[in-house]
């Protein structure tokens, strides 16, 4: 079993709250990372659900088509809520379906802070927004640059991108005010270097800082001083100046600037042609493509966190898969070594209880009050152990859904009587007092009479170890408020249990603080068997207590109306119509 405190970690860890709501979405418990709703939100049971989370509002029907099972689930992503310091909470809501303790319908919200993630969402969105501005405004510069280069330039060869730089020869010049291609070439962020044969630099312009500081300076130094990652590509070079190729590419070309900045760049080497047409040296583009790097580089960072993350959920998941595994083998060990105990411990039982009983009833011949007392302890601490064993076995019947019963029509009333008959020496020995009310004209109910039995024995037997000596206990037979069942009450005056007990009084091995203080012996497993006994039954159990009052317990049969049934096997927990319906006024036992 999960310790509450280790549940309530991970949820603040993993920043998710819960909320369960009745039928009627009004809140029934809140729980986890409760920030979520809000720095100052308390937990108000009986709230309406849309207040707390107006979000839902409009999505009403699909609420209940959620709790009614028409659909399995329901999410809302991307909720942005302002926060009391002024910043934005983002939040996921999914809804699922949830059955309550008595199987009524109940609807849980989970509400997970997804701020980082939102955050982080929001910066990808915009910097995918800037880069594809940035794409946009540079195929709309390179058209408008076609399109000067096609009205005003002729080009017989067709490369208009070498003649709009062919600036010495004075074209452009002659024809467009120099002012305006500056100001396209700054604006673009472009510079451009024009060299002989020799790769000498005859001309730069546009954004020439990316060649040196003084533009007079360029002018007579090698190309391949002012670039150099164009050294090794000599032979490039002399292949464009030749003519056989168009152009060379360098692209994201990375420098640091003289304030340990980074800059992105793209470089471009055409050949450049006269007046002519010869060619009489080379055209070097180079574009600064700092912000569009920028944000590449950053998306690419983004993408390797989130490839990461999702390594580790992946990893974190085989984990879990694994510890499940290992704790569902440790499991069935455990199972099965209860049952080879129990039934280990239950075969040497038969004799030594047969024998004891030959030895009381003294069939080898009569017994002193000396040897009587001490047998009679014997038999006492033997049938406790008997009773250990069946419940062990009870026990790893019921966790390995292969405990059966036999329903038939039953007389309750009359298995009533017998089994208070049954336990009148353990009441007799704290001198408590046992009364019996029979509704009349009860009708027989449809139950396996051993398990019935054994249901109304454990709580007869619960009731008289919580009670003090001198208490009162009272077994009732009523029709139950459901139609179609009977009803059987077990009230007592006993201690009662404290409240924050009642939660877990139906867990394996569960002994309520009340135990103590009765000083009433056990295992924990006599109201589990109960309960599980009651739900193959298709019926139910709950509680009223109060510390030192008493407890109530009231399980319900059907009613017999057919034939006898036939065997039914252990129905599975989510498929059973039973449930376990604690009435808060304090406590209950164990």
């Amino acid at each position: 079993m999960t310790d509450l405190t280790i549940t309530d970690l991970v949820l603040q860890d993993h920043r998710i709250a819960y909320v369960t709501s009745d039928a009627n979405l009004r809140i029934v418990e809140v729980g986890g990372f409760l920030a979520v709703f809000g720095e100052d939100y308390e937990v108000k049971p009986g709230e309406w659900l849309l207040d707390l989370s107006p979000e839902l509002v409009g999505s009403e029907s699909v609420l209940f088509d959620i709790m009614n099972g028409v659909l399995p689930r329901f999410q809302l992503e991307h909720i942005n809520r302002s926060t009391a310091d002024g910043n934005t909470r983002y939040i996921t809501m999914t809804a699922l379906p949830y059955q309550g303790s008595r199987g009524e319908a109940k609807l849980l919200v989970l509400a997970t802070d997804t701020s980082e993630q939102g955050h982080n969402e929001q910066k990808l969105t915009q910097q995918r927004n800037d880069l594809r501005l940035l794409r946009r405004n540079l195929a709309e510069a390179n058209e408008q640059l076609d399109y000067l280069l096609r009205r005003y330039v002729p080009a017989e060869d067709g490369d208009h991108e070498a003649h709009i730089f062919s600036l010495g020869s004075g074209v452009l010049g002659a024809i467009m005010n120099p002012t305006v291609i500056d100001r396209i070439l700054q604006d673009r962020r472009i510079a451009y270097a024009i060299t002989d044969r020799d790769l000498n630099v005859l001309e730069v312009g546009g954004l020439a800082d990316e060649f040196c500081r003084d533009h007079d300076t360029c002018v007579g130094r090698p190309l391949l001083e002012l670039i150099p990652e164009l050294i090794g590509s000599e032979g490039v070079l002399a292949n464009i100046l030749e003519g056989e190729l168009p152009r060379f590419q360098l692209g994201w070309i990375n420098r640091e600037t003289d304030d340990g900045q980074t800059v992105y760049l793209t470089m471009a080497t055409l050949p450049h042609h006269d007046s002519t047409g010869r060619i009489t040296g080379l055209l070097h583009l180079v574009e600064d493509y700092t912000e569009m790097g920028t944000i590449d580089q950053q998306l690419a960072q983004q993408r390797n966190e989130l490839r990461l993350l999702r390594d580790k959920l992946a990893r974190q998941n085989v984990d879990l898969a694994i510890a499940n595994a290992e704790l569902e083998r440790l499991d069935d060990v455990k199972t099965m070594f209860v049952s080879v105990a129990a039934h280990e411990l239950r075969t040497p039982l038969t004799p030594i209880t047969g024998f004891l009983e030959m030895l009381l009833d003294e069939e080898f011949g009569p017994l002193a009050n000396l040897q009587r007392e001490p047998l009679e302890i014997v038999s006492r601490s033997t049938k406790r152990l008997e009773a250990l064993t069946n419940d062990l076995l009870d026990l790893t019947r019921l966790e390995a859904e292969r405990l059966a019963v036999v329903l038939n029509s039953t007389d309750l009333s009359a298995l009533i009587e017998s089994v208070a008959a049954e336990y009148k020496p353990q009441l007799n020995a704290k001198s408590q007092h046992l009364t019996v009310h029979i509704q009349p004209d009860v009708p027989p109910a449809l139950c396996d009479e051993a398990r019935a039995s054994q249901i109304i024995g454990n709580l007869i037997s619960n009731a008289s170890k919580y009670t003090l000596d001198g208490g009162e206990i009272t077994v009732s037979l009523t029709l139950a408020e459901e139609e179609g069942f009977v009803q059987v009450s077990v009230t007592d005056t006993g201690v009662g249990i404290s409240a924050e007990d009642q939660e877990r009084l139906f867990e394996r091995f569960f002994r309520a603080k009340s135990a103590g203080a009765a000083r009433a012996p056990g295992t924990g497993l006599g109201l589990y068997i109960t309960r599980s006994l009651v739900e193959l039954h298709g019926g139910e159990v709950w509680f009223e207590s109060e510390i030192g009052k008493g407890s109530a317990f009231h399980v319900t049969f059907p009613i017999a109306d057919g034939p006898p049934a036939a065997p039914i096997e252990t129905p599975e927990p989510h498929k059973t119509r039973a449930v376990v319906r604690t009435r808060q006024t304090a406590g209950a036992e164990a």
